[in-house]
């Protein structure tokens, strides 16, 4: 049984019993993740190789988390799909203990739509003169 994905059905969403499967670094990945990544591409491959962040895929979408102390923090997404594995990625975070996760986008007028009725709050916005400005949100799910 899933976990209350805050879909507008508000009822316990069979989504959230697919999973994020993990997987080890890879050109496909890589080329996928790229827009997401941004200039700090070598960083976040270094740290899934050394196992400080994990890449997971859930059908057509590339994820790559990070496990902090006070949050699940969501480095990357990229691919088709997101609406469909918001569910599962919240369930991955409470099933590892986490009652909030951080993410970053330089993009909240696509990615906040599909986010549905979760509890959504801007933390910073870090403004950018030469590219566009970077979100930073945090989600709580408990």
């Amino acid at each position: 049984m899933g976990v209350d994905c805050g879909c507008s059905r508000r009822v316990i969403c069979r989504l959230a019993d697919e999973k994020m499967i993990p997987i080890a670094w890879s050109k496909a990945a890589e080329k996928t993740l790229r827009p997401a990544l941004g200039n700090d591409k070598n960083l976040v491959r270094q740290e899934v190789k050394t196992g400080r962040a994990r890449l997971f895929i859930h059908n057509e979408l590339f994820i790559v988390a990070r496990h902090e102390p006070a949050a699940m923090v969501y480095v990357a997404v990229a691919g088709r799909g997101l609406k469909r594995a918001i569910p599962a990625m919240v369930n991955y975070a409470v099933g590892n203990g986490y009652s909030k996760v951080r993410f970053h986008t330089k993009r909240p007028g696509k990615l906040l739509p599909k986010l549905n009725n979760l509890s959504v709050e801007l933390v910073e916005r870090k403004r950018n003169l030469l590219s566009r400005d970077e979100f930073i949100y945090k989600v709580n799910l408990i």
